[in-house]
Protein backbone atom coordinates (compact mmCIF):
# COMPACT_ATOMS: atom_id res chain seq x y z
CA UNK A 1 0.00 0.00 0.00
CA UNK A 2 1.21 3.46 -0.83
CA UNK A 3 1.00 6.59 1.33
CA UNK A 4 1.28 8.99 -1.62
CA UNK A 5 0.59 8.53 -5.31
CA UNK A 6 3.87 7.94 -7.16
CA UNK A 7 4.12 9.18 -10.74
CA UNK A 8 7.30 8.20 -12.60
CA UNK A 9 8.23 10.13 -15.72
CA UNK A 10 10.71 8.33 -17.96
CA UNK A 11 12.82 9.36 -20.94
CA UNK A 12 13.52 12.97 -20.12
CA UNK A 13 16.73 14.41 -21.44
CA UNK A 14 17.05 16.95 -18.66
CA UNK A 15 15.51 17.04 -15.19
CA UNK A 16 13.80 20.39 -14.53
CA UNK A 17 14.40 22.43 -11.38
CA UNK A 18 10.67 22.83 -10.79
CA UNK A 19 7.42 21.76 -12.36
CA UNK A 20 3.88 23.09 -12.47
CA UNK A 21 1.26 20.62 -11.27
CA UNK A 22 -2.53 20.53 -11.17
CA UNK A 23 -4.04 20.76 -7.66
CA UNK A 24 -7.56 20.37 -6.33
CA UNK A 25 -9.22 23.80 -6.11
CA UNK A 26 -10.00 23.86 -2.36
CA UNK A 27 -7.11 21.97 -0.75
CA UNK A 28 -4.69 24.65 0.41
CA UNK A 29 -2.20 24.88 1.97
CA UNK A 30 0.12 22.73 -0.11
CA UNK A 31 3.40 21.11 0.87
CA UNK A 32 5.79 21.32 -2.08
CA UNK A 33 9.46 20.69 -2.71
CA UNK A 34 11.59 23.41 -1.17
CA UNK A 35 14.25 25.09 -3.36
CA UNK A 36 16.21 26.09 -0.25
CA UNK A 37 18.37 23.71 1.75
CA UNK A 38 16.73 24.40 5.12
CA UNK A 39 14.11 21.62 4.68
CA UNK A 40 12.81 19.25 2.01
CA UNK A 41 9.28 20.69 1.96
CA UNK A 42 7.72 24.10 2.38
CA UNK A 43 4.17 25.37 2.81
CA UNK A 44 2.55 27.44 0.11
CA UNK A 45 -0.93 28.91 -0.26
CA UNK A 46 -0.18 29.99 -3.83
CA UNK A 47 -2.26 28.55 -6.62
CA UNK A 48 -2.67 29.91 -10.12
CA UNK A 49 -6.07 30.73 -11.66
CA UNK A 50 -5.68 27.44 -13.58
CA UNK A 51 -5.60 25.51 -10.25
CA UNK A 52 -1.90 24.71 -10.50
CA UNK A 53 1.06 25.29 -8.23
CA UNK A 54 4.83 24.85 -8.49
CA UNK A 55 6.99 22.30 -6.76
CA UNK A 56 10.76 22.15 -6.78
CA UNK A 57 12.77 19.00 -7.20
CA UNK A 58 14.50 17.52 -4.18
CA UNK A 59 17.23 14.91 -4.32
CA UNK A 60 16.29 12.53 -1.55
CA UNK A 61 14.21 9.40 -1.07
CA UNK A 62 10.49 8.83 -0.61
CA UNK A 63 10.75 7.94 3.09
CA UNK A 64 12.50 11.26 3.83
CA UNK A 65 9.68 13.14 2.08
CA UNK A 66 7.06 11.23 4.10
CA UNK A 67 8.93 11.90 7.36
CA UNK A 68 9.20 15.61 6.53
CA UNK A 69 5.49 15.70 5.62
CA UNK A 70 4.55 14.19 8.98
CA UNK A 71 6.82 16.65 10.83
CA UNK A 72 5.45 19.69 8.96
CA UNK A 73 1.82 18.65 9.39
CA UNK A 74 2.35 17.77 13.06
CA UNK A 75 3.51 21.35 13.71
CA UNK A 76 0.05 22.60 12.69
CA UNK A 77 -2.88 22.57 15.11
CA UNK A 78 -5.12 20.37 12.96
CA UNK A 79 -6.04 17.61 15.42
CA UNK A 80 -4.24 14.94 13.37
CA UNK A 81 -2.84 13.01 16.37
CA UNK A 82 -5.10 10.28 17.73
CA UNK A 83 -4.70 7.53 20.33
CA UNK A 84 -5.96 4.70 18.10
CA UNK A 85 -7.21 3.74 14.65
CA UNK A 86 -10.89 4.03 15.56
CA UNK A 87 -10.48 7.64 16.71
CA UNK A 88 -8.49 8.55 13.58
CA UNK A 89 -11.01 6.76 11.37
CA UNK A 90 -13.87 8.74 12.95
CA UNK A 91 -12.07 12.04 12.27
CA UNK A 92 -11.52 11.06 8.65
CA UNK A 93 -15.17 9.99 8.30
CA UNK A 94 -16.30 13.32 9.78
CA UNK A 95 -14.20 15.03 7.09
CA UNK A 96 -15.82 13.00 4.31
CA UNK A 97 -13.22 10.26 3.82
CA UNK A 98 -14.89 6.92 4.43
CA UNK A 99 -12.29 4.60 2.89
CA UNK A 100 -9.14 4.73 5.01
CA UNK A 101 -6.51 2.30 6.17
CA UNK A 102 -3.54 2.23 8.51
CA UNK A 103 0.10 1.98 7.45
CA UNK A 104 2.37 1.93 10.48
CA UNK A 105 1.23 4.81 12.67
CA UNK A 106 -0.48 6.67 9.80
CA UNK A 107 -4.15 6.60 8.85
CA UNK A 108 -4.63 7.73 5.27
CA UNK A 109 -7.22 7.43 2.48
CA UNK A 110 -7.28 4.13 0.59
CA UNK A 111 -6.71 6.21 -2.56
CA UNK A 112 -3.25 7.76 -1.97
CA UNK A 113 -3.87 10.52 -4.53
CA UNK A 114 -6.32 12.10 -2.06
CA UNK A 115 -3.36 13.03 0.15
CA UNK A 116 -0.90 13.96 -2.56
CA UNK A 117 1.60 12.85 -5.15
CA UNK A 118 5.30 12.60 -5.74
CA UNK A 119 6.46 12.95 -9.31
CA UNK A 120 9.75 11.18 -9.90
CA UNK A 121 12.00 12.28 -12.76
CA UNK A 122 15.33 10.49 -12.77
CA UNK A 123 16.68 10.69 -9.22
CA UNK A 124 14.70 13.84 -8.36
CA UNK A 125 11.42 13.92 -6.45
CA UNK A 126 8.78 16.62 -6.95
CA UNK A 127 6.33 16.37 -4.02
CA UNK A 128 2.87 17.92 -3.93
CA UNK A 129 0.91 17.15 -0.78
CA UNK A 130 -2.42 18.88 -1.20
CA UNK A 131 -4.77 17.59 1.47
CA UNK A 132 -2.63 17.13 4.56
CA UNK A 133 -5.03 18.78 7.00
CA UNK A 134 -7.89 16.45 6.04
CA UNK A 135 -6.33 13.24 4.69
CA UNK A 136 -3.74 12.33 7.32
CA UNK A 137 -3.89 11.17 10.93
CA UNK A 138 -1.02 10.01 13.12
CA UNK A 139 -1.57 7.41 15.86
CA UNK A 140 0.48 8.03 19.00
Amino acid sequence: MKILEIIKIQNTKKTPLMIEVQVPPKCTPFLVGNPKNDSLLKWTEHKTPKDTTYTWGVKTDLQSIINEMINKVSEKEWDITHPNFKSAQKRMLDLGLDEVHQIGNLVIPTDPSLLGSVIVIGDTYFPIIHNSNRALCVIK
